[in-house]
């Protein structure tokens, strides 16, 4: 009830304020609500069963609140990082009791306990979208010499141990990129040198520490290419794409979320048993479901993100956007409730921070009509010579 209230208060100021994220919001938006009545249309689903499907996406009219209040954006990091320590701890808390399930089912689980799966215990509950935020939150405030730098250095340390020991590549190569592109963009060749150095040392001994995970992983990559098209994905793609739509209409709207109570929501389950599932088919699971508005509404998105410019104490929330757009390719990081909140807050804190153009374009200008005045000033110096 608080989140439908909250909705509708964000829905209130639908076309409050102009931003580059007005417009793909209110797309996704769109997409949700008519995702509701495309169940109905084409599955049966009842209006009530489409809506109860659909109460988790709710969280994005949020942002048009946001908007209109302008919370400050100190609130939110504060709202991230606590949340972001609370997942750290339940992981490891979870990770060291595997034979007493707590928090979720994971990936590779029996009906009392975890199992070792890809070399490890593989523990992977609700809340990734709130732990990438706040790794990147505290990385930003790490090399930017804020205050609290052991807090920040701790979380920034687990930030790329975690999406290790979770052994997944979706996690782990785009966390990776984003650490070496943060420490390297803005250092001198030397350092940029005795970084790429330190990275190798300490390469030879993570690997070894590693290796158990790494040859899981492997052996993931292994099956997944020897499989080619045979592939599970492949065919569940394939599937969803030309199969799935009940008529024409769904190619443009989408087919709408079912419900657990519903038949239409009981064949994607028993879909799912055959290992159909829409989570694992990326972007086109959210064209399943909603559209070809919402997959507009997130091409705008991404474009924006990283065409933009926005301040450098707030570069975190690209960073964000980089791990949710990798996700993408193999995952639900665009739909799933492990993500919207923080993508939310993400696009508010980028809105707000953001540099226009105009300014960035002054700022150039203006250096270089210093050093214009700085030339001509040394050159004047030389030339003055007392008597």
């Amino acid at each position: 009830m608080i989140l439908l209230l909250s909705a509708g208060l964000g829905l209130l100021y639908f076309n409050h304020k102009k931003g580059p994220f007005t417009l793909p919001v209110q797309l996704i938006c769109i997409a949700m609500i008519l995702s509701a009545f495309m169940a109905y249309l084409s599955w049966g689903q009842s209006p009530f069963l489409g809506i109860l499907a659909i109460i988790p996406f709710f969280i994005w009219p949020i942002y048009f609140g946001l908007l209109k209040f302008e919370p400050p954006v100190k609130i939110l990091e504060n709202v991230v990082l606590m949340f972001g320590a609370i997942y750290i701890l339940l992981y490891f808390y979870q990770f060291s009791n595997p034979s007493n399930i707590l928090f979720n089912v994971g990936v590779s689980v029996r009906d009392d306990e975890f199992i070792e799966s890809r070399g490890i215990i593989r523990v992977l509950f609700p809340g990734v979208g709130i732990f990438w935020l706040a790794t990147y939150i505290a990385l930003t405030k790490l090399t930017r010499n804020e205050p609290y730098k052991v807090i920040w250095a701790v979380m920034v340390v687990l930030g790329l141990i975690i999406p290790f020991m979770q052994a997944t590549r979706t996690f782990i190569l785009p966390t990776l990129l984003v650490f070496l592109y943060h420490f390297l963009k803005n250092i001198s060749l030397g350092k940029k040198i005795a970084i790429g150095v330190l990275i190798v040392i300490s390469g030879f001994f993570l690997l070894e520490l590693a290796k158990p995970i790494l040859e899981g992983l492997q052996e993931s990559q292994e099956r997944t290419t020897a499989e080619g098209t045979k592939d599970i994905r492949y065919i569940a793609a394939m599937y969803f794409l030309t199969e799935f739509p009940q008529s024409p209409v769904n190619y443009f709207f989408g087919n709408g979320m079912g419900h657990e109570r519903g038949p239409y929501g009981q064949f994607i389950a028993h879909l799912a048993e055959k290992g159909f599932f829409i989570s694992d088919i990326g972007i086109f699971g959210i064209y399943t479901y909603f559209g070809l508005l919402a997959v507009l509404g997130w091409i705008l998105i991404f474009f924006k993100v990283f065409t933009l410019s926005v301040a450098p104490q707030f570069v975190y929330a690209k960073y964000y956007f980089f791990n949710v757009l990798f996700g993408a390719i193999t995952g639900s990081t665009l739909y799933h409730p492990n993500y919207m909140i923080t993508s939310v807050f993400a696009l508010y804190i980028f809105q707000i921070t953001m540099r226009p153009k105009h300014i960035e374009a002054l700022k150039k200008i203006l250096k270089f009509k210093l050093k214009e005045i700085q030339g001509k000033t040394n050159t004047e110096s030389k030339a003055f010579k007392p008597s």
